[in-house]
């Protein structure tokens, strides 16, 4: 299992480098490239996958994150980029069980997420981008949580990863607003990619614990 792993994760490295020499050195955006990472990690999480109910929350949220980004890499319009970001937060709603099993507070929030898309209170555009700016920070907030809690590697690995996307997501916001910085989203998407897939997957070790003196 591990080097069966460890070769995706050589593939996935490769890929990486291999986009970012592109994007960096050569000024030449590779799409094709940077999905074909996302595929990969869909892939890797079926053969390892486990019918527990962290793997199948992690895997369908996987699956919206695969629609999110053929939508927001290959987008025609703002209903692609709309159509993204909105299966980007049903992404991250799933994710959000895998650190919070309180059904009260996950019923209050879908509520939250309906009052704000119901009211004309901005464009579309932006509701969705708030709730996935507030989803995404709540999930962060869950993980490390649950790290300062149990001290449980797998959680301090997913604080990390919505760490990474957090950064991705202030290039997003620059390149959208100010100027074009798309090679830098990628540099640190990536990243979010792997740490949420080893915090689930948990290739190497069963259960580490940090331990402080």
């Amino acid at each position: 299992m591990r080097k069966l792993y460890l070769l995706f994760m050589i593939i996935i490295f490769f890929l990486y480098g291999f986009f970012l020499y592109q994007d960096f050195r050569l000024e030449n955006e590779n799409s094709l490239i940077k999905y074909s990472i996302v595929l990969t990690v869909l892939i890797m999480t079926l053969i390892f996958f486990r019918n527990k109910v962290n793997y199948q929350y992690y895997l369908v949220g996987l699956l919206f994150i695969v629609g999110a980004d053929y939508f927001l890499l290959f987008y025609r319009n703002e209903t692609d980029v709309a159509v993204g970001i909105f299966l980007f937060l049903i992404a991250h709603l799933f994710y959000q069980r895998l650190y919070n099993k309180n059904d009260r507070f996950f019923c209050f929030y879908l509520a939250f997420i309906t009052i704000i898309l119901i009211l004309p209170i901005s464009e579309l555009l932006f509701r969705l981008g708030f709730i996935y700016a507030c989803t995404l920070l709540i999930n962060l907030i869950l993980s490390l949580t649950l790290f300062i809690k149990d001290k449980d590697y797998s959680h301090f690995l997913a604080a990390l990863a919505f760490v990474f996307l957090i950064i991705c997501d202030i290039f997003i916001l620059y390149s959208f607003f100010v100027g074009n910085l798309n090679q830098w989203i990628w540099l640190f998407y990536v990243p979010f990619l792997i740490l949420l897939n080893l915090s689930v997957i948990k290739p190497f070790k069963k259960k580490t614990r940090f331990q402080f003196a």
